[in-house]
């Protein structure tokens, strides 16, 4: 019984060395990787953005300022002045006219320009500002390309306008400037107000006298060493206009 094991034993040893020892291993399920790709994010809109076209387009056009009517070496500087409207002159006028840091004895110009217009300021849309509306007939005898003034001295400050005759309409400046006076008198009345003038006199009228050799005419509304009121004269070609007569009589 013995040897009858251990045949059994050597058999069944030979029989797995001959079979099973050279058994190639059992295969394993390798996982199939999935080679498709993933679909891209989609992109978040943004904000359309409208490039107009040549025609819709508004491009500024560069203007150039008027001459001026003053001579350069009577003048100081020049004062921009942008504004968006008539109305808005008056107020900026006014803090120029109060400015005492300027140069005495010059002129500083005002260069005022219509930002919505894209124009410079002529002598009507000037005189409106000034609330001057019945000087529409003298203005309409006028050019419209008028220089506008501030003229500082040591004791007040001075403004005004130098404008050139139509020389296409036939008019006498004068004579309708002498008939406007009764006007002129009741605007700068008005004017000292916003202007901050004080001690205006009760009466006051235009007087007429000569510097050398060409008229002035004069109102006087605040007495010396202050000078407020209104003065005018015509050069030549040149009607000149300020509130006080020291500017017209350094030309």
């Amino acid at each position: 019984f013995p040897t009858r094991r251990s045949s059994d034993l050597i058999v069944g040893f030979w029989y797995w060395y001959a079979n099973v020892r050279n058994s190639p291993a059992p295969k394993t399920n390798t996982p199939v990787t999935n080679t498709t790709p993933a679909p891209a994010p989609t992109p978040t809109p943004s904000p359309a953005t409208t490039t107009p076209s040549p025609s819709t387009t508004t491009l500024s056009t560069v203007i150039s300022p008027p001459d001026s009517l003053v001579p350069i070496s009577l003048t100081d500087s020049t004062i921009p002045l942008d504004v968006e409207s008539v109305q808005s002159v008056l107020p900026a006028l006014v803090q120029i006219f109060q400015n005492k840091s300027l140069a005495k004895d010059k002129f500083t110009r005002i260069l005022i320009k219509n930002t919505t217009t894209n124009k410079y300021l002529g002598l009507s849309d000037f005189l409106s500002a000034l609330l001057f509306d019945a000087a529409k007939e003298f203005s309409a005898t006028m050019e419209q390309e008028a220089t506008f003034f501030v003229f500082p001295t040591k004791d007040y400050n001075s403004i005004g306008f130098i404008a050139k005759k139509n020389t296409q309409i036939p008019a006498s400046q004068e004579a309708q400037l002498k008939a406007w006076e009764p006007y002129i008198v009741e605007r700068m009345r008005a004017l000292a107000s916003p202007l901050q003038e004080k001690n205006i006199a009760s009466s006051a009228n235009f007087k007429q006298g000569k510097y050398k050799g060409y008229s002035l005419h004069y109102l006087t509304l605040v007495p010396a060493p202050n000078c407020y009121g209104g003065c005018y004269s015509i050069l030549g070609d040149k009607v000149i206009f300020a509130s006080c007569c020291s500017p017209i009589m350094k030309l």
